[in-house]
C-alpha cells in the first residue's frame, strides 16, 4: 500500500503554485525546474515555455552579467542571499521591471542543489519614480535657469534654496544665502512691512502677496525689487515654506524716477524763457514811450530766451531720434579748424559776460566724411558746459590739433569740476552731476549724452579728466577715416 503523501511537502506545493508573486526553482545550471502561474503572468510565457530554459534568455541582454556575477558569490558563500532589480523581456518586447529576491538550497552535507526565487513586478512603481525623477528634474531646471529670482523659504524665514539670479540680485553665492534669514538683506525701512504680510499668511489670512520692496546688496548699494510670495502647506495645513519669486526693478525705478525728474526740470527750463519773453512783449505792447534802447535791449532779450527754447526743443528731438535710432548724418568734406573757430565766436559774448577768459586754438584739419552741423552742435555743448561750471575769474580753452590719425579737440576749464562718481555717469541721458545742483546751473542733462551721440556716430571717442574744485577737461578724438560701421550707422 502506497504511502500517504508528507503534508509538508504538500503545502509548499501549493504555496508555490498559488503564491501572489512569481515563484521559482531554478538549477545550478540557471535552468528553470518549477514556476508558478505568477512569474508566467509576468513573463508573458506559458509553464511548458519556461520550464527546462536558461533564465538568461528571458532577462535583459544589459543585466545578465550581474545576475551571474551575483548568483556565484551566493553559490561560494561570499553573500547570503541573491537580491536586485532586473529586466525581463517578454515575447513581445515589452520590458518588465521585477524585484528578484532568491537564497540557494543545499542537501544534508551542505552542497548547493538549486535556487528558489521570488520576483515581483514593480514595472508601475519604477514608472512612477521615473516620472517623479524626471518631474524633480524639470522643477530644478525651472527653478535654477528661471530668468528671475526664485527662492524657497522657511516658515521660519531662512533661505533653504535660491537660483543662479537670485544670487546675482544680492551678490552672493548660493552657499552663502543659504540659512540666512531673509531679514538680513531686506532693507531696514521695509523689514516691518514685510513682517507683516508674512505674518498674514501664516496665520491664514491670505495664501500670497506681491509687493515692491528694497533689498540691500552686498556692495551695500539698494536693490529695487518685485516680490511674488505664495505660502505651500503640508496635507495636515501646517506651513510648509514660501516660494518667492523676485525681479530686479532697481533699473525701472531709477527709469521712473528719472522721468519724473526730467519732467520737472523741462517744465522748469521752458518756463523761464518764457516767462521771460512774455514780459517783454507785454511790455513793448502796453508801453508806447520806450526808448529806443530800451526797445532794443526787450527785443534781444526775446531773440536770446527764443533761442534758448528753441535749442532745448532740438536737444530734447535729438535723443529722442537718438533712441528710436533714426538720426539722419549729411556727410561731407569738413574744414574741422573753421568749425571750431565758429563756436569760440558764438561763446565769446557769453565768456564775457561771465567774466571768463575764452581762447581758442587750432591748426588747419579737415575730414573727408563727417557732418559740419552735428559737430559743431557737440562742440557747441561742450564750451557751453565749460562756461557754465567756471566761475567769474576762470578760464576756457579750446584746441583743436592733430594727433596721428585722428583730430583732437579739447575744452578745458578751470571750473569746479566733478567727482569720481558723477564722471563716471556724466554721459548719461538727465544725468545731472551734483555740482550743477550746487552751483545751480541750468539744464536738463541732455547736452553730453548728445555729444557723446554725436562723436559716436563718427566713429570717435569723448573722454573727460576731472577732479572736484580742479577743473575738467573734455577730449574728443574723431578719425581722420571713420570705421565702416560708423558709416553704415549714418
Amino acid at each position: 500500500m502506497p504511502s500517504a503523501p508528507d503534508p509538508s511537502t504538500a503545502a509548499y506545493t501549493q504555496a508555490f503554485a498559488r503564491a501572489p508573486i512569481g515563484m521559482a526553482l531554478i538549477g545550478l545550471d540557471s535552468r528553470a525546474i518549477e514556476v508558478n502561474d505568477a512569474l508566467c503572468a509576468i513573463l508573458g510565457r506559458g509553464r511548458d515555455e519556461l520550464i527546462g530554459t536558461t533564465f538568461d534568455f528571458v532577462t535583459h541582454p544589459d543585466d545578465v552579467g550581474a545576475d551571474m556575477a551575483q548568483a556565484i558569490e551566493v553559490v561560494r558563500g561570499d553573500r547570503d542571499v541573491f537580491a536586485r532589480e532586473k529586466r525581463f523581456v517578454r515575447p513581445d518586447g515589452s520590458v518588465r521591471w521585477v524585484e528578484v529576491g532568491g537564497s540557494l538550497i543545499r542537501d544534508d552535507r551542505g552542497a548547493p542543489v538549486q535556487f528558489v526565487f521570488h520576483v515581483q513586478d514593480i514595472t508601475e512603481r519604477r514608472g512612477a519614480e521615473h516620472d517623479l525623477a524626471e518631474s524633480e528634474k524639470r522643477f530644478r531646471s525651472a527653478f535654477d535657469d528661471a530668468l528671475t529670482g526664485i527662492a524657497l523659504t522657511g516658515a521660519d524665514g531662512r533661505l533653504r534654496r535660491v537660483n543662479r539670479v537670485v544670487c546675482e540680485i544680492f551678490g552672493r553665492d548660493g552657499g552663502e544665502l543659504t540659512g540666512m534669514l531673509v531679514t538680513d538683506l531686506t532693507h531696514p525701512d521695509d523689514a516691518e512691512a514685510d513682517r507683516r504680510r508674512l505674518d498674514a499668511m501664516l496665520a491664514g489670512d491670505c495664501d500670497g502677496a506681491r509687493w515692491e520692496k528694497r533689498y540691500v546688496h552686498s556692495s551695500g548699494r539698494t536693490v529695487w525689487a518685485e516680490v511674488s510670495t505664495v505660502l505651500v502647506r503640508e496635507a495636515d495645513g501646517s506651513p510648509r515654506h514660501f516660494i518667492t519669486q523676485i525681479v530686479d526693478i532697481s533699473e525701472r525705478r531709477r527709469a521712473e524716477r528719472l522721468k519724473e525728474e526730467f519732467l520737472a526740470t523741462i517744465s522748469h527750463e521752458l518756463r523761464t524763457p518764457l516767462t521771460s519773453i512774455q514780459g517783454y512783449v507785454e511790455l513793448l505792447t502796453d508801453e508806447e514811450d520806450l526808448s529806443a534802447s530800451v526797445r532794443a535791449h526787450a527785443v534781444a532779450a526775446i531773440q536770446r530766451n527764443a533761442v534758448r527754447l528753441r535749442r532745448l526743443v532740438e536737444d530734447v528731438q535729438f535723443i529722442a531720434q537718438a533712441r528710436a535710432e533714426t538720426l539722419s548724418m549729411r556727410r561731407a568734406q569738413v574744414q574741422l579748424d573753421r568749425i571750431v573757430i565758429e563756436c569760440g565766436d558764438w561763446a565769446a559774448p557769453r565768456a564775457a559776460e561771465l567774466g571768463l577768459e575764452l581762447d581758442v586754438s587750432t591748426e588747419p584739419l579737415s575730414l573727408p566724411s563727417a557732418d559740419a552741423d552735428r559737430l559743431a552742435q557737440a562742440i557747441d555743448h561742450l564750451v557751453s558746459n565749460a562756461l557754465n561750471y567756471t566761475r567769474p575769474g576762470g578760464r576756457v580753452d579750446v584746441r583743436l590739433a592733430r594727433d596721428g590719425d585722428a583730430a583732437v579737440i579739447e575744452v578745458a576749464d578751470t571750473g569746479v569740476g566733478l567727482s569720481a562718481e558723477d564722471a563716471a555717469q556724466l554721459f548719461e541721458r538727465f544725468f545731472r552731476a551734483s555740482s550743477a545742483v550746487d552751483e545751480a546751473v541750468p539744464g536738463v542733462g541732455l547736452g553730453l549724452s548728445i555729444v557723446k551721440a554725436i562723436v559716436d556716430l563718427h566713429g570717435g571717442r569723448v573722454d573727460v579728466d576731472s577732479r572736484a574744485g580742479a577743473g575738467t577737461t573734455f577730449s574728443v578724438r574723431l578719425p581722420f577715416e571713420p570705421a565702416e560701421a560708423a558709416l553704415s550707422a549714418s
